[in-house]
Order: structure tokens, then C-alpha cells, then sequence
């Protein structure tokens, strides 16, 4: 398998999620949704690329913010993302996932802690016929202090 850079598709590999989402082109959140009552928007304070992210504070729920997706096929997808971690954070490891794809099965994950750079989280996924529908959820492991908040940017689902 093999691991797409984002921010472009060499060799004809396609980021299933557009550039607008992914890297919150334009200053909006544009198709993302915050979770609970947690609030997403987007800001140039640690943009990846190329003047966005996507800023969420955590006020109570883990999985911090969703985008509903279909995928066209059956397979082996990688949805991956970068994420920028203040040195004050309390909420765990953040981690990418697929969620809502019934019959799917998860793969391997890399989650970080890592604080104060950027850095690339990303989980495999298996989706099977039939349910093609779901959503990326951007998760942390545990419940942080309100107000708490980080960054991501670059989001990619790709099919492997």
C-alpha cells in the first residue's frame, strides 16, 4: 500500500475530498461540520497550505468534527490528515478515521501527541459493497478541557 503526500495527485492517485475541504480553501469550513458543541471555522493562525485551516475547540464531544462521504467502489482506502497540536493540549492522541461505512474494517493507524509542528495522522480502512456512505471524523482519545483546540489541514481519502 502506499501513502499519498497530499497536496497533489502524482501518479493519477485522486484525493477523494476536494480542495476546499481539504485544505479549507476560500475561509470557510465548507462541507465539514463541527460536533456537539464543539465550533470549527477556519483560520490562518497555523495554516499548512495554503493560507487556511480548520480550527476546532473542544467543548464536548471526541470526535471533533465530521464530513459526510461516499466513496465509489469497494477496497482499500487511506484517509489521512495533518494536524497541529498546542503545547497545552489534554485531550490524548488525535487520530483520522472513517465512520459510519457498516461491514468496513479498519487497518493500521498512526495517531499523534506530537505538539507545536505539523503532523501527518492517517488510518487504512477496508469498505465493502453495499454501504459506500459514511464520513471522516477527526477524533481525539479523550475528552480535553473546554476550549481547548487544534488545527488540521490537508484532509485526503484515497483509494489504495
Amino acid at each position: 500500500m502506499s501513502l499519498l503526500l497530499l497536496g497533489g495527485s502524482p501518479g493519477g492517485v485522486v484525493n477523494l475530498v476536494t480542495d476546499d475541504d481539504s485544505h479549507f480553501d476560500g475561509g470557510t469550513i465548507g462541507n465539514w461540520s463541527d460536533r456537539g458543541a464543539n465550533t470549527l471555522t477556519a483560520s490562518t493562525t497555523e495554516a499548512r497550505s495554503p493560507a487556511y485551516s480548520g480550527k476546532i475547540v473542544y467543548q464536548d464531544e471526541v470526535a471533533m468534527m465530521r464530513m459526510a462521504t461516499t466513496v465509489t467502489a469497494a477496497g482499500i482506502y487511506l484517509v489521512s490528515a495533518y494536524v497541529w497540536i498546542p503545547a497545552d493540549w489534554d485531550g490524548g492522541a488525535l487520530k483520522i478515521e472513517l465512520v459510519s461505512f457498516t461491514g468496513s474494517s479498519k487497518g493500521a493507524q498512526v495517531t499523534t501527541t506530537d505538539t507545536g509542528a505539523w503532523t501527518l495522522v492517517s488510518t487504512y480502512h477496508t469498505l465493502v459493497a453495499g454501504d459506500l456512505t459514511g464520513a471522516i471524523d477527526v477524533i481525539t482519545a479523550s475528552a480535553p478541557t473546554a476550549g481547548k483546540f487544534i488545527y488540521v489541514d490537508d484532509v485526503s481519502l484515497v483509494a489504495q
